[in-house]
């Protein structure tokens, strides 16, 4: 009988390499920006045609910021678009560069009250505001999205709060404010990982509820989307 102890695992990956039956698997693996390259540009024509692009998300990007503007370069040599994925919590002064290398940011905005937003993130949105606001300020082409989970953010309070705090700033490149409706797929996460979930058993908004959502933000004067 072999025994796993989570508690101690330092991801290196030995015990799924000696699994023979598979039970155990690496989720990811190191790629260097040409290996990246090589399976993005085996769909270049799509990105083309359909002026879309290729889209850096996480974990959190910024985190790797080295590695995310190398790629970025590449793409632009190739004549695909850019966009990133990002909780835009770090300071301003160390972004600005790579967000100026991007063609779109989708950044979130959970909580606008900064008490929840440290009781549910674990940081304030103190900097997550004010980078908007900069990111606004750069004219750079932008939306921002709001995950609706059940109980924390999606409050009428909360999305008014996020939408009238968006109408402040200069929308000129903002394309639009999205919310997204609950996912539930991140149970089994926990279940793997031996995490109690706070959320367990929570089911998507129903469209009603979307709607009345999005028309409390349309209020601010922005347009809205839902996901």
């Amino acid at each position: 009988i072999h025994l796993f102890y989570p508690q101690l695992c330092v991801k290196c990956g030995k015990c799924a390499d000696i699994c023979y039956p598979g039970a155990m698997s690496m989720s990811g693996k190191k790629m260097s920006v040409s290996d990246v390259m090589a399976e993005i540009l085996q769909d270049k024509p799509y990105y083309i045609t359909s002026n879309g692009g290729v889209t850096l998300s996480g974990g959190e990007v910024l985190c790797q910021q080295d590695f995310a503007q190398e790629l970025c370069n590449a793409c632009h040599v190739e004549g695909i678009h850019v966009g990133i994925e990002t909780n835009l919590s770090l300071p301003w002064d160390k972004i600005s560069s790579f967000i100026e290398s991007v063609d779109l940011v989708m950044c979130d905005l959970k909580l606008i009250d900064t008490d929840a937003h440290r009781h549910w993130t674990g940081i304030g949105n103190e900097q997550v505001k004010e980078n908007i606001h900069m990111l606004a300020e750069s004219g750079k082409q932008f939306l921002v999205r709001t995950p609706l989970i059940p109980g924390v953010t999606d409050s009428n309070e909360n999305i008014s709060g996020i939408a009238h705090f968006l109408s402040e700033q200069n929308t000129s490149g903002m394309m639009y404010y999205e919310l997204l409706n609950f996912n539930p797929l991140g149970e089994t996460k926990y279940k793997s990982l031996r995490k109690d979930n706070p959320f367990e058993g929570a089911k998507p908004l129903p469209m009603s509820r979307l709607s009345e959502l999005k028309a409390i933000a349309e209020q601010s004067g922005i347009k809205v989307r839902i996901e």
